[in-house]
């Protein structure tokens, strides 16, 4: 369970080969950078998920807010669940009743 997660800034060049890249650490980011023709340099970014890396103060916030949203999806998949049983079952009594 990943429990703290940082930004991740990953320049890539298109013709770069694993050779040429370089990793450089800045503050809470890590920067991949190529050594040639940065015109081409493609950038996105990304979350990378730590266990060790945080202050404990941080951990346990980002843990608690992890928790909370786990919880926040089951409950709002248990309440789709529900509705969606209870409105086929309506829908099969009323076919029933009709048939009858």
């Amino acid at each position: 369970m990943p429990i703290g997660a940082f930004g991740v800034k990953v320049m890539v060049n298109k013709n770069a080969k694993l050779d040429d890249l370089q990793m450089s650490q800045n503050n809470t980011k890590t920067v991949i950078q190529t050594s040639r023709r940065a015109s081409q340099v493609v950038t996105f970014e990304a979350f990378i998920y730590l266990t060790a890396s945080l202050s404990s103060k941080r951990e346990e916030l980002l843990l608690s807010i992890f928790v909370k949203s786990l919880i926040s999806e089951f409950i709002i998949t248990l309440a789709l669940s529900v509705y969606l049983s209870l409105f086929c079952l309506f829908q099969v009594n009323l076919v029933e009743g009709i048939n009858w």
